[in-house]
């Protein structure tokens, strides 16, 4: 793991990882639910069917070791079956799996003082998996903001850090790089780094199938996306169990001011240390003559949401203080839009806050998507809480 101070005294944290893959090419593959169903290509090229962990890493205790990756499925029977050992004594470990739709955390008790590495024997093939150390105690108190990126503009992530910190105080940024290739990790450390009020910066290199929406269930269509899920639950357990509170937001997400006090202070307060956000679509349409965007746009150019907001509904998103009791339990799965396995669901879900999604902040969209209709007054208004928001970008932005 690599540690540095960033250019204006953030310490920068590169965290290696352990992944451990099944060999490409052989039969023994993890297979999509109902895995009889026609499906389109594209969901089976980005469908994750190698990965057994994406990484391993103590707990925060000290005691025991966690892997995290993709569910079993099909696989369950080796995975009943895999052996672990701690390297270099040799000693057997117990395995206890917690399962989830979209992940599976794996955690071994009985470690030996002095263990490094963990040999794993799965369905006739030996691997060797390096125990990544924790970062909880580096990172307690802190206020950690993370997501996923892939490509997004330099300049969209800018404002996205820059506002939450400005606007709820922020001060760690989480950042699982998925394969970009319009930059690297010095160019988003160098991005981060000139930002004032950051204390940390975490960049993981993640560069794994994503997962693609699954139309042949009925449920759930969104369950094959392992690796955003499964990296909610290492920034959980492996950095975040001693922070202060925890918000999952995307880079295309700012959450509005909250009266009195800030987004994290909201968890701080919430019964069982959940709050949950509300969310309000921002529509792909600029402020400009002919309503038509382009590549340059930011945050601040889209200011018009829908006039009936309930005709597309935004799913929620939520900030947490895992430092309650129940979030101990291996059994706790980080979602996109809610904690699984978090006590009374009508409590931990009841709204607390806000945030605007926007549309436009988007690296797939086409500028034909754009061109807004001339009667698009009657569907779109501006919002006094989005214009707040943005208000708030055009001061911070940078010239």
């Amino acid at each position: 793991m690599n540690r540095a101070k960033g250019a204006k005294g953030a310490r920068v944290f590169r965290p290696d990882h352990s992944a451990v893959f099944l060999p490409g090419g052989g039969e023994l593959a993890r297979l999509p639910r109902a895995p009889g169903r026609t499906r389109p290509s594209r969901f089976h090229e980005k469908f994750e069917d190698r990965a057994l962990f994406y990484d391993c890493f103590w707990h925060h205790d000290g005691a025991d070791i966690l892997l995290i990756g993709p569910p079993p499925l099909n696989l369950k029977p080796h995975y009943e079956a895999a052996t672990y050992s701690a390297s270099p004594s040799g000693k057997k470990l117990d395995a206890n799996y917690f399962t989830s739709r979209s992940t599976m955390t794996s955690r071994l008790s009985g470690v030996p003082a002095g263990t490094t590495h963990v040999a794993l024997e799965f369905a006739g093939r030996d691997y060797e998996i390096a125990i990544q150390p924790s970062l909880v105690k580096q990172l307690a108190g802190n206020r950690i903001l993370f997501t996923m990126n892939k490509d997004n503009d330099l300049g969209w992530i800018t404002d996205w850090v820059h506002y939450h910190v400005a606007t709820h105080r922020t001060d760690t940024i989480v950042l699982f790089d998925n394969g970009s290739t319009r930059y690297g990790l010095n160019e988003l450390e160098a991005t981060l780094g000139i930002i004032p009020g950051l204390e940390n910066i975490v960049l993981f290199s993640w560069p794994y199938r994503y997962g693609w929406r699954d139309s042949k269930v009925l449920k759930h269509h969104y369950w094959p996306l392992f690796l955003q899920i499964s990296a909610m639950s290492v920034v959980l357990r492996r950095l975040g169990m001693d922070a202060q509170a925890i918000l999952n937001c995307d880079i295309d997400e700012l959450v509005a001011p909250v009266a009195n006090g800030d987004v994290f202070a909201l968890a701080n307060s919430a019964p069982h240390g959940v709050a949950s956000l509300g969310g309000t679509w921002v529509e792909a349409i600029v402020q400009r003559a002919d309503h038509r965007a382009d590549l340059s746009c930011r945050h601040l150019d889209f200011p018009f949401v829908r006039r009936d907001p309930t005709r597309l509904l935004c799913p929620r998103k939520w900030v947490l203080d895992p430092k309650n009791d129940w979030v101990g339990q291996t059994d706790v799965f980080p979602y996109m839009h809610r904690i699984m396995g978090a006590p009374e669901r009508k409590v931990t879900d009841r709204e607390r806050g806000s945030f605007f999604h926007f549309r436009g902040i988007n690296t797939g969209w086409k500028d034909t998507r754009r061109q807004a209709k001339s009667s698009f007054w009657l569907t779109h208004k501006r919002s006094a809480r989005l214009d707040m928001v943005i208000e708030r970008l055009k001061e911070l932005r940078p010239e």
